[in-house]
């Protein structure tokens, strides 16, 4: 493995992860959100 696909790796990883927030937040109702339990500060 190089290095430089790792890093590839988790910068897709990140993306993926950041999306995927995203997703939750748009389409669980606040109540439910976990996004809104770890970071009050957007809500």
């Amino acid at each position: 493995m190089n290095k430089q696909y790792n890093k590839d790796r988790f910068l897709l990883n990140l993306l993926t992860a950041k999306f995927l927030v995203l997703m939750m937040d748009h389409y669980v109702p606040e109540s439910l959100s976990l996004t809104a339990c770890k970071y009050p500060e957007k809500v």
